[in-house]
């Protein structure tokens, strides 16, 4: 996992092994139209729809499952 910035409530975007062998992100722009998961907190979600990021919310105790999958 790489961690590339933080927003509003201070999380973090972690990338998942799905992105192991593509080249180095470094701007929110690259993942612009990418589906993410994300906990489920109303403000995080409204961040990442402005930055056209695709929140999709899933449980924490999903969390690691959603990173394995990519």
């Amino acid at each position: 996992m790489q961690f590339l910035f933080t927003h509003c409530e201070l999380r973090g975007i972690q990338l998942g092994l799905k992105w192991k062998d593509k080249p180095l992100v470094t701007s929110v722009d690259q993942l612009a139209g990418t589906k993410n998961r994300v906990t489920g907190t109303q403000l995080g979600r409204i961040a990442m729809q402005l930055m056209n990021l695709n929140p999709v919310p899933i449980a924490w105790e999903e969390t690691l499952d959603g990173l394995k999958q990519g």
